[in-house]
């Protein structure tokens, strides 16, 4: 899907650049912590610097790291800063990044804030287990999630899925839905020549929190059956969550000397990790658009993943990527034993991931797009 087609009906419309001189964006990872939503934050606070270094931009953690218990005292001090914000600088947008269960109730009460001081706020969903967490839900989160997105003035969403939830299951209107997929910073890389595969030198590169919804488990599975056909396949597991809990099972499964947890890793670190890598394995069972995905095709490095949240609308199995089912394990350790010995098939889809990540995913054409939505934002009434 192209980026005039996400954007539809509002790409030719003019940013009102005069309005948009201070915008509060509050996310619950801030723009320094590694997870998706704060690469994503950390993404429009460098975009913004460069679009117009006049615009202010304050940044609102609203939770701290994902297990810190603290969470509520990082809450009520954001809830504080931004209080002041409107009180002392209104702000042109209050952009609020919101993922699924209890992030809603933290994001209700900044909109609600928001609203009082007539700022017009936009709700960027980021949420893999969203849909899902909101059709098992009470009816209590329920009315929460839907009031909570029928008050935005404008709610971003990662692809068509999450659009068409909104729409039919939530009520929202659909001129206040837009499709903005993620970005990432160009990572070419001058990557070695691997031409057939030798035993421990093909290495897969897992890029993700390590947490049973991104499919660690199903992984290690399919490591173990590799090896138990003969074919040793090493991965390099980079990411926080459960980590000794996956180790563990490494050990129980006979693969803990193919299994190297590095923990979070970013910046150069994450450059490097791309440059020894392969092939980056992605077996989640619920995802919204992976920014992991993301710096892959960037960085030319085929993707195997599954058919889950948006990544069917960007990804086309076997021309850019392999996409299995979640939960296969074995189709997943067939997939990787393909990739382990085709290496035409792993430049192919490198070359491919490559060209897909320059017509789409680039950070110049995420700021065209994002400077149309603020645009689109601060036209619509004040009261909003």
């Amino acid at each position: 899907m192209n980026s005039e087609k996400s954007l539809s009906g509002i790409s030719d419309q003019p940013t009102k650049t005069l309005w948009l001189r201070h915008i509060v964006m509050a996310s619950p990872e801030g723009t320094e912590l590694g997870g998706g939503i704060g690469t994503v934050s950390n993404l429009i606070s460098t975009i913004l610097k460069k679009q117009d270094p006049s615009i202010t931009l304050t940044v609102i953690n609203t939770r701290g790291s994902q297990w810190n218990r603290l969470w509520p005292i990082n809450f009520l001090v954001g809830f504080s800063k931004l209080f002041l914000c409107c009180l002392l600088n209104r702000p042109s947008v209050l952009h609020l990044h919101v993922s699924e269960r209890f992030s809603f109730l933290r994001k209700v009460l900044l909109l609600l804030l928001g609203r009082t001081f007539r700022v017009p706020t936009i709700l960027h969903h980021h949420g893999a287990e969203l849909i899902t967490s909101y059709r098992s839900g009470n009816g209590a989160m329920k009315f929460l999630v839907r009031s909570t997105v029928r008050m935005a003035a404008l709610n971003l969403v990662l692809g068509e899925v999450h659009r068409e939830f909104l729409a039919h299951d939530l009520g929202v209107d659909r001129d206040r839905i837009v499709v903005l997929h993620n970005a990432t910073g160009d990572r070419r890389l001058a990557r070695p020549d691997r031409t057939a595969y030798v035993s421990g030198r093909f290495r897969l590169l897992f890029l993700a929190n390590l947490i049973p919804r991104k499919g660690v488990g199903e992984l290690l599975s399919a490591l173990a059956l590799l090896r138990s056909r003969g074919t040793d396949v090493p991965v390099i597991l980079a990411g926080g969550g459960r980590i000794d809990h996956y180790r563990r099972e490494s050990a129980e499964l006979g693969i803990a000397d193919l299994c190297t947890f590095t923990g979070w890793v970013s910046g150069d670190g994450l450059s490097s990790l791309l440059e020894s890598a392969d092939t980056l394995v992605l077996p989640s069972f619920h995802e919204g658009l992976p920014m992991s995905i993301l710096e892959a095709l960037s960085a030319g490095v085929p993707v195997i993943a599954t058919e889950v949240g948006s990544i069917p609308e960007v990804l086309n199995s076997g021309v850019d990527s392999l996409l299995l089912k979640p939960g296969d394990v074995p189709s997943l350790a067939q997939a990787i034993e393909t990739l382990v010995k085709d290496h035409a098939l792993r430049g192919a889809l490198a070359t491919a991931g490559r060209a897909l990540f320059e017509r789409k995913f680039t950070q110049e054409a995420y700021a065209r797009d994002l400077m149309t939505v603020y645009g689109r934002v601060l036209e619509k009434p004040r009261s909003v």
